[in-house]
């Protein structure tokens, strides 16, 4: 009995462990994935840029530096996302690292905003980045390193790829729905011939049938 209770004890522990690694393991993979995110560059821009003024859900962000993607604008408006992002109550006059996404005319949240101390890509702190296995240190190190400067030459050539072979899918499409349309307008007119000629033939042999039938008759 006592190796039993022994047995089960042990078996308590175990499973108590499996719990909290598995309540651990998604804030780990969340370190590395955020960084590896806007690395990947699937969002239209990550920029540098300071709060200006807030209304209506909506903050108004002058563009310091496009670390990734293209932004024409220097002045945008980004919403404030429906979830938790870092990106809750942003302070005017401060300054952010954001990954956006386009939204109609305005821009939305993507992989998070980061409250940094400055505009200078190579020495930025950013907050909460000195939490050890913070995804936002993550984040801070690619922007320091200027990994996103290769990443987004990648980012880049990627998006122009997909573009090219969506360009081509549809000249494919294209081309066979023209010969469908060409192979059924060629066909149209000789069926139709071929169903006059089989009318009248029908016709014709109808009254032969007919004659030869009142001659017989006779």
């Amino acid at each position: 009995m006592e190796v039993l209770k022994g047995d089960v004890q042990i078996l308590k522990k175990v499973i108590a462990l499996t719990i909290l690694i598995l309540i651990l393991l998604p804030s780990i993979a969340l370190a590395g994935d955020v960084a590896y995110d806007i690395a990947f560059g699937d969002q239209d821009a990550f920029v540098i840029g300071k709060v200006t003024n807030m209304k209506d859900n909506l903050y108004s962000v002058h563009i310091e530096k496009v670390l990734m993607g293209d932004i024409e604008a220097t002045d945008i408006q980004v919403e404030k996302p429906k979830y938790p992002s870092g990106w809750d109550n942003p302070t005017v006059g401060q300054h952010y690292a954001l990954s956006l996404d386009k939204k109609n005319t305005v821009y939305e949240i993507k992989f998070g905003g980061y409250k940094a101390d400055s505009t200078d890509y190579k020495t930025l702190k950013l907050e909460y980045a000195d939490i050890p296995g913070n995804a936002v240190l993550e984040v801070q190190e690619f922007i320091n390193s200027g990994r996103f400067i290769e990443a987004d030459k990648v980012a880049k050539a990627k998006k122009n790829k997909e573009v090219s072979s969506q360009a081509i899918s549809e000249t494919n499409i294209n081309q066979e729905n023209a010969v469908q349309v060409s192979n059924t307008n060629s066909e149209s007119p000789f069926s139709s011939t071929n169903t006059v000629w089989a009318t009248v033939a029908v016709i014709i042999c109808g009254s032969l049938v007919f004659k030869l039938y009142k001659f017989s008759k006779n």
